[in-house]
């Protein structure tokens, strides 16, 4: 096999474009017209799906070094002599010397290209090229896009990209309100050219967009991929919001790494390219630019004009896969040709010639040192598919005759267009390309008859000879054999009930699906405790029978032990928790240990001692045992010595009553699978019948597909591990150091008690990340946070305490358990210890970093340092009067029995925000809530972070009716400071009149500076469908906010001491909306209706 055949055949277009140019030149917008989106592609005038490929410009700003490019001569010569279809001009917006500092001249460059593009009949996307635009004030965006489509929205070459690069802001919260404002902007002087929107992560989670995108039309989404850093799990992303109905846009893109530096990744970036052509996605190489680092065009000290002969080579090779779209615009048939031939039915078993497809996509055929013919030239995302005759369902063992020079390589075996995945192989370095040798998988057919089967090339880089499918076990099942019951015994209070559950297997020892005929006192397996005494429950099927005993009793039954295990039992999910064995939603916190590995300074905690005064000084719940695998020093280097430390820590955390979760400590499991399911078939033989033991199968996957890699490596060591344990919890960690939750949501496990796993660092990652993990919960999964930290995600860094909080908040509020990283000494904000810590445990505070202190604050083991500024305790409380709102949803007011006015009319989903109240100090609050009802099944909570945290929340009774009023209250942990609280309802029907907030045993007075929205401040002419004045505004308020119904922000403003303020309204939506000016320690509201 030759893996550079690609490169090849566009270095012979290259030589061929040297020298006939002309050939390859085309008026790209005179022959394709104003494009479109349909469906989840772009289309030309003709509804032909078209791509484009191109370059982008470096950052517009003044004196960084980009801006002289931006010339017509640059924009001539990419389309001559590279081909260029579209070009890209990136102007910068608010760092040093862009757009903020200097309007004219950033737009002047920006309109220099477009008009160039225009006179070379060219494609042009203009860039707003910001990490930050939806935190900025929309006004400037909205101006500068309302004047580009005024000037150039009647030109079929203009495509408006509205946000860059989000860096981790949240989709539905931060980045579809700012982008729904800008189009708004856009579409009222150009009703159709495309808008491209960015995407949280640097442009690469379009899975989020997918998830919640923008309803109007001709709306494209951005991604962003750098070839040294980004490959397949990338491109699984993109083929998910593909999947999903959205049109991509790669308007920036690099062969080398993502921080712009590195080598060129030849072969990545030819695997993007083709995935690029075959889905029909337009692209930009970023950048023209002579800047020294690895992803620049040019050498410092190029022509700034064209007329270039000497490129760097990501400038070489971006022009040649210009030069490699015969048309830039129809792109290239080169390996997107799906080839049809004759082909013969193989019955299993029976082995299956791979030269024989049924069709294929981008492979070739050889000779073979083995005879006959072999398939290879086999790139990433190529596939072949057969037909197979299938006797009956069942089991098979699948070999595959295999070759690979490098190694490193993966397919997998498919139906239903890859919808069904079979069994993923791995294929490891055999010596050459015709060095044959044979892998095997047990594969298993659900269905009989004649079917297709795919074959499809995750990781490209192999041959393949045959595939030879055989009866998977000589032992043929004849139905069930054994049943049991579980819990075999167990004891049950009077009033109560016990589910039980039946499994059983065949005579081959294998799990077989029973459907069991329970005995008169339990029916469908519940036994409701209705009488002291002793019974014995039944489950036959069949003619065979098991029995299960269970003890009633008037007590409680006490536990077996002092701890957390002996309280709830074995955790099972139900489902998007982790619940008791009662059925009761849990949420422990606890410790992770550090990496496990020899000589990697973690280990030496790794003892019964530790685990002891983590449970007794920490209230610990749970524990983790880090087991680092691959690295070195870990599992694969010494399987002993690693498997001893965790022995002990497991071991430690039974005596202790604790949870403890096995945690096979890799990024890279994959590539250790039989490792892995030995490992977890010992632990499983040894701890599975010990309630405390839960098995973390895979910790952080890196730059690795859910779908293609991390699911079929979990199904294995899954099976493994219920082949011996049927019911302890399993955890499977996610792409991208487990963060993308919402991947596994979209393709389960389909197995008993899994959950999944969500990494954060509060210094790094915030409200997008929770946002993946409530669409995560939405769909249906349980997550458990095995690993966080509240620095930066390095493991580095001062701690970010609010940011901890709100992760802590969210989840208590939706019972997630979590283990904090680590237990270790190491000079890192990480760290729970300082260096030279006891190995022993007994830390007294001094011991402890920040990070560790704040630590056991959230496990609940401290009392919060007393307030040396705050008044002394007074017993006082802060009321909030309902109707007194900062913001409401859905709410109305009306006269109260009580006195004064309450709200009523609420109903599930509605909503009060209450601003700026103060809360002196840390600590715990009473929350309490002034309501009346005729009916039960009202909920009120307390919230944050508009809506996204909840502190606490209570049930609403039935008082007697409207006007009958009722206090009910909860506690809650509150940070210190100026807070906006969201007061949120659930469910209705109810009427709140007033909300307080009062300080427990540790509390101090506490109040608000949330100044009368009936003040002075006047606002004319209100209505108003232009502009709007405020008056008396007072010197103490320093910004003004512009607000939606909804909350959402809609523009902000700087005060300068002004009385008076005159706001452009006119670009705003008809509706209702609020000003809000702030302060220090004060704000005033206002509303206004825009016509």
């Amino acid at each position: 096999m030759n893996t550079s055949k690609l490169s090849f055949f566009s270095g012979c277009l290259l030589i061929l474009s040297l020298i006939f140019t002309p050939f390859f030149l085309k008026a790209q917008v005179s022959s394709n017209g104003l494009l479109q989106v349909n469906g989840n592609k772009v289309v030309n005038r003709n509804g032909q799906s078209v791509s484009f490929a191109g370059p982008s410009l470096f950052w517009s700003n003044n004196n960084w070094g980009g801006e002289k490019f931006y010339n017509e001569g640059v924009v001539s010569w990419v389309k001559q002599d590279w081909n260029a279809g579209i070009i890209r001009a990136a102007m910068g917006v608010e760092d040093g010397g862009g757009y903020f500092d200097d309007p004219g001249s950033n737009k002047a460059r920006v309109e220099t290209i477009v008009n160039a593009a225009v006179a070379n009949d060219m494609y042009v996307i203009i860039d707003w090229h910001s990490h930050y635009a939806n935190e900025h004030d929309w006004a400037a965006a909205y101006g500068f896009f309302e004047e580009m489509a005024q000037k150039y929205g009647h030109l079929d070459n203009v495509l408006y990209e509205v946000f860059n690069e989000p860096k981790y802001t949240s989709w539905s919260q931060g980045i579809k309100p700012y982008a729904e404002s800008i189009i708004s902007a856009i579409r009222k002087h150009d009703p159709d050219n495309i808008i491209i929107v960015g995407t949280p992560k640097w442009s690469q989670d379009v899975d989020d967009a997918a998830n919640d995108p923008i309803n109007q039309p001709n709306i494209a989404y951005t991604l962003h991929f750098y070839a040294g850093s980004h490959g397949q799990f990338l491109r699984d992303k993109g083929n998910y919001a593909l999947s999903r109905g959205l049109a991509l846009f790669v308007t920036e893109w690099g062969s080398v790494n993502a921080d712009g530096d590195g080598g060129v990744n030849y072969d990545e970036t030819w695997a993007w390219v083709d995935w690029m052509k075959n889905n029909g996605i337009s692209h930009c190489n970023w950048s023209i630019n002579d800047k020294s680092e690895g992803a620049s065009a040019l050498y410092p000290g190029a022509s700034t004009t064209g007329g270039w002969s000497n490129l760097t080579a990501s400038g070489a090779f971006a022009k040649e896969i210009m030069q490699s779209y015969s048309s830039n615009g129809e792109g290239s048939n080169g390996n997107g040709e799906v080839e049809t031939q004759n082909c013969s039915v193989v019955t299993l078993p029976g082995i299956l010639e791979a030269e024989n497809y049924c069709r294929m996509q981008g492979v070739q055929k050889e000779n073979s040192s083995e005879g006959g013919e072999n398939i290879g030239y086999v790139d990433d995302g190529d596939w072949l598919e057969y037909t197979i005759n299938v006797p009956s369902p069942g089991t098979y063992t699948v070999d595959v005759r295999v070759a690979s020079d490098g190694g490193g390589n993966q397919f997998r075996f498919d139906q239903n267009e890859g919808n069904d995945i079979l069994a993923t192989y791995n294929v490891n370095a055999t010596g050459g390309w015709q060095n044959w040798t044979t892998i095997s998988q047990e594969v298993t057919f659900s269905t009989a008859g004649e079917q297709a089967l795919g074959l499809y090339a995750i990781v490209g880089g192999f041959n393949v000879n045959w595939i030879e499918f055989k009866s998977s076990s000589s032992c043929q099942s004849n139905g069930l054999q054994n049943l049991s019951i579980s819990p075999s015994s167990t004891s049950v209070k009077v009033g109560n009930q016990v589910q039980l559950s039946a499994s059983g297997t065949d005579n081959c020892g294998d799990a077989i699906s029973v459907n069991p005929t329970w005995s008169s006192n339990a029916p469908n397996g519940t036994f409701y405790a209705s009488t002291v005494g002793s019974y014995t429950v039944t489950a036959s099927q069949n003619g065979i029978t098991a029995t299960a005993n269970i003890t009633v009793t008037n007590e409680d039954i006490p536990p077996t032990g002092n701890g957390v295990v002996s309280q709830y039992g074995r955790l099972q999910v139900a489902g998007n928790k982790v619940a008791a064995a009662n059925g009761q939603s849990v949420a422990l916190g606890g410790n992770s240990f550090f990496w496990s590995n020899n000589g990697w300074g973690g280990e030496k905690f790794y003892n019964a001692s530790v685990v002891s005064s983590l449970k007794n000084d920490f209230n610990s719940k749970i524990v983790r045992a880090a087991m680092g695998v691959e690295d070195p020093g870990g599992y694969i280097d010494d399987k002993a010595g690693n498997k001893a430390k965790v022995e002990t820590v497991v071991d430690a955390a039974i005596a202790n009553d604790m949870y403890v979760i096995i945690d096979w400590h890799s990024h890279h499991a994959e590539n250790n699978t039989n490792e892995a399911v030995q490992f977890f078939t010992e632990m499983a033989q040894k701890y599975g019948n010990n309630d405390h033991v839960i098995y973390e199968i895979y910790n952080e996957p890196l730059q690795v597909s859910w779908s293609g890699t991390i699911k079929p490596y979990a199904q294995q060591v899954v099976n493994a591990i219920r082949s011996i344990d049927p019911d302890n919890l399993i955890i499977v960690g996610t792409p991208t150091w487990s963060q993308d939750v919402d991947q596994a949501a979209n393709d389960p496990i389909q197995d008993n008690n899994i959950a999944y796993t969500l990494h954060f660092y509060a210094g790094t990652h915030g409200q997008y990340l929770r946002d993946k993990g409530n669409y995560a919960m939405s769909q249906g999964i349980a997550l458990v946070v095995t690993e966080w930290g509240t620095v930066n995600a390095n493991g580095d860094g001062g701690v970010a305490y609010d940011e901890t909080w709100a992760w802590v908040d969210w989840m208590e509020a939706n019972g997630i358990s979590h283990c904090n990283w680590s237990v270790n000494d190491k000079a890192e904000g990480a760290s729970m210890l300082n260096p030279g810590a006891s190995t022993t445990g007994g830390w007294s505070d001094s011991d402890l970093t920040t990070s560790g202190l704040l630590l056991k604050e959230i496990l609940g083991t401290t009392t919060p340092p007393p307030c040396t500024t705050c008044p002394p305790p007074s017993g006082e409380t802060i009321r909030l009067e309902a109707e007194n709102f900062t913001f409401m949803g859905g709410v109305q007011t009306e006269n109260c029995s009580e006195g004064g006015q309450n709200v009523g009319w609420i109903d599930a989903g509605d909503w009060l925000a209450f601003h700026n109240v103060n809360i002196p100090t840390s600590g715990n609050y009473t929350i309490s809530y002034r309501v009346a009802s005729p009916q039960n099944g009202g909920k009120v909570q307390l919230e944050g972070n508009e809506g996204q945290s909840v502190y606490g929340s209570v049930d609403v009774p039935n008082t007697g009716g409207w006007q009958n009023w009722q206090t009910v209250s909860h506690s809650a942990y509150l940070n210190a400071g100026s807070q906006n609280f969201g007061i949120g309802f659930p469910s209705g029907a109810f009427n709140l009149n007033w909300i307080e907030i009062s300080s427990s045993s540790n509390g101090r007075q506490i109040s608000s500076s949330t100044e009368s929205l009936e003040a002075e401040l006047v606002a004319y002419p209100n209505p108003t469908s232009s502009r709007l004045t405020l008056a008396n505004i007072s010197n103490k308020f320093t910004q003004l906010e512009v607000f939606t119904v909804e909350g959402k922000l809609k523009g902000m403003y700087r005060l300068d001491n002004q009385g008076s303020f005159t706001l452009d309204v006119g670009h705003l939506q008809k509706g209702v909306y609020f000003i809000r000016l702030q302060g220090d320690n004060t704000s005033k509201s206002v509303r206004f209706i825009k016509q």
